[in-house]
């Protein structure tokens, strides 16, 4: 506790877990403090000592108790005497102070929610702030995929949902207005009671730590790295002249925006493919420029190579069994690199090959045991040869269906190919391009299939199935199924997707690639995820951990790679994002519970503070 006049520490309270909330009570007399061991404690302003202790989650039983044991934020409302707490992937649960019980749970979509401990749909809350306006019963809630939630605490429904893509919230001290920052740098000002957007701050600076007002609401300030900014936009004093009467105050009907210009250049990585042992990854950058990264630390460690300046790296390729890295430009440049490794560090030895091929090049894929390169356009696939005595063009075979096709090397014969287009499939030999399949090819089955496009392929479960997710159009959430790899064979005419992998079609958003027996994938929710053949077996899968909805919804053109060391890689903007053992942390969720009573068994918070003072249970 500290002196403001002073700026002296008043006294000090070791507490058993963090603080994820503070307010002041009983005439700022009694200070409250929300811990991530679900346990509000309440402390003496005076001296500091623990006037009591309530733990929020002890009347829940069973699997409501597993569901709401790992709160992420919390947020006071002395006035209508509530705490709201956000838990990972649960409802919001509300507890009443006065009565010292459940008031309630929110979801996302109905308000008031009939069911504790049972798992929404998609998004959780992620930040929440109550409406300080005397008498307001307003409660705003930040989910995961972007939306801001108003609920009305005194009707539990909601008022409002906006797009808001938002990670913090706070609310000025007047109640009339509600900040919201992201990680992108952007703050926003809505009015608290309509969700109107009044003014957007655009910042490329560092990520948004924490947001609060000036005391007259005038003023907002945020935290971003390890400095405070003081803002002062106009639409913050529009209420004083709304509560006045006054006619000289107009406010513009449309949200103002103020850009911050960084006054640092910022190059963008574009490309990202991870060397296989998982030590270094190879990005390229919007410059041209090509740069290795060590993924313990996620920082850049080197240039390698670059294209001709200002065009863009498109698409990165590396192949360890002959250490060659290629690369593609914006202007449909191919540079094929042999590499030397010295300790940390690579070298350019050779450039084997140099070519602009003069059209757009979709996919680029490396034989594994021969310098072996497959070039392709939406026009044409062109196969390669690329030794260290030189490179030249083996053969181009012109793509005759329109729209796009996926090609993928056979994952028990490593001397085929197959390509996926439209809904069917052919066989190749990798050397000759000719085609070993039937004048049919083989029909890919599934009702689906018809009206869908090849987006990506996978092989996965230690090559005996291939993941292939389809989408009608671009930005179009995926459909995925998986096929059995023997499936796909110079005899065969048809192949079916696997039924039993049926649950997982409308759930994922990206692949990102295999591990062993498990499937990493980016579910819809926001949630890297994996699953594996006994995991089918229930239809279930494992969820690990999640990204920040800004880092998804900000970049359509999402680059996320995992490495051998179970590492997951994501690009954000400029700067390389890496989780450590990504994998080996598993949200394993809960079942769903029926609300039951919740017995009153000890007096409420108010009571046991008006009797005199005592030590903690």
């Amino acid at each position: 506790m500290w002196d403001l006049t002073t700026g002296k520490e008043v006294w000090a309270a070791a507490i058993p877990q963090l603080c994820m909330s503070l307010a002041f009570m009983d005439a700022d007399q009694i200070i409250l403090g929300a811990l991530k061991n679900n346990t509000l404690f309440l402390w003496d302003l005076t001296n500091g000592n623990v006037r009591d202790l309530a733990e929020w989650t002890q009347d829940l039983e069973g699997q409501r108790v597993h569901a709401f044991r790992r709160p992420i934020s919390a947020s006071f409302c002395i006035d209508s005497s509530l705490l709201a707490v956000v838990y990972r992937g649960q409802d919001i649960l509300l507890w009443d102070l006065e009565r010292d019980a459940l008031f309630d749970t929110y979801s996302k979509y109905t308000g008031a929610s009939p069911m504790i401990g049972q798992r929404p749909a998609d998004a959780g809350a992620i930040s929440l702030a109550f409406c300080r306006a005397p008498n307001a019963n307003l409660l705003a809630a930040a989910y995961s995929d972007g939306d801001l939630v108003l609920y009305d605490t005194a009707e539990s429904v909601i008022r409002r949902t906006v797009s808001a893509n938002a990670q913090i919230l706070a609310c000025s001290p007047d109640g009339c207005t509600l900040a919201t920052g992201d990680g992108t740098g952007t703050i926003q000002l809505f009015d608290f009671e309509t969700f109107k957007l009044l003014y957007r701050i655009r910042s490329a600076e560092d990520v948004i730590k924490q947001l609060a007002f000036s005391g007259d609401s005038h003023r907002l300030l945020d935290i971003r790295g390890s400095h405070c900014r003081v803002w002062d936009p106009v639409v913050l004093i529009r209420q004083d002249g709304e509560d006045e009467g006054s006619d000289t105050l107009s406010v513009s009907t449309v949200p103002q925006e103020f850009k911050d210009e960084s006054p640092e250049d910022v190059i963008l990585i574009t490309a990202l493919v991870c060397q296989n042992s998982g030590e270094v990854l190879f990005c390229g950058k919007e410059d041209g420029s090509i740069h290795t990264y060590d993924t313990k630390t996620g920082r850049q460690l080197q240039k390698l190579f670059s294209h001709a300046q200002g065009v863009s790296i498109v698409r990165l390729v590396f192949d360890d069994e002959s250490s060659t890295l290629t690369s593609v430009d914006s202007s449909s440049r191919v540079t094929t690199l042999k590499l030397l490794r010295k300790q940390r560090a690579f070298e350019v030895s050779q450039i084997i090959l140099d070519y602009r091929i003069g059209i757009a090049i979709d996919q680029v894929l490396h034989n594994r045991r021969h310098p072996l390169l497959l070039l392709c356009s939406i026009e044409k696939s062109m196969l390669w040869s690329t030794s260290v005595e030189g490179s030249s063009l083996i053969k181009v075979m012109a793509m005759e269906n329109d729209g796009p096709y996926r090609w993928l090397p056979h994952p028990s014969n490593e001397n085929w190919l197959i390509l996926i287009s439209q809904n069917v499939a052919n066989l190749f030999e990798w050397h000759t391009f000719k085609k070993i399949s039937g004048p049919e090819g083989i029909l890919l089955e599934g009702s689906l299939l018809p009206d869908l496009t090849i987006q990506s392929t996978t092989c996965c479960f230690n090559g005996f199935m291939i993941a292939m997710t389809f989408n009608e159009s671009p930005g179009q959430r995926s459909k995925l199924l998986l096929w059995n790899a023997a499936d796909f064979n110079p005899d065969a005419k048809t192949a079916a997707p696997v039924p039993k992998y049926h649950y997982l079609t409308d759930n994922v958003q990206l692949l990102i690639g295999a591990e062993g027996l498990r499937l990493i994938f980016l579910h819809a929710s926001g949630w890297v995820c994996s699953t594996d053949p006994q995991a089918a077996a229930t239809e279930s899968y494992s969820r690990h951990f999640f990204f920040p909805a800004d880092w998804l919804i900000a970049d359509t053109n999402l680059m996320i790679e995992i490495t051998q060391r179970g590492d997951v890689i994501f690009v954000k903007r400029d700067e390389i994002a890496v989780v450590r053992h990504a994998l080996e942390s598993i949200d394993r969720g809960s079942d769903s519970g029926n609300v039951g009573g919740f017995p009153l068994k000890r007096r409420s918070l108010t009571e046991r503070l008006r009797s005199p003072e005592r030590p903690a249970d």
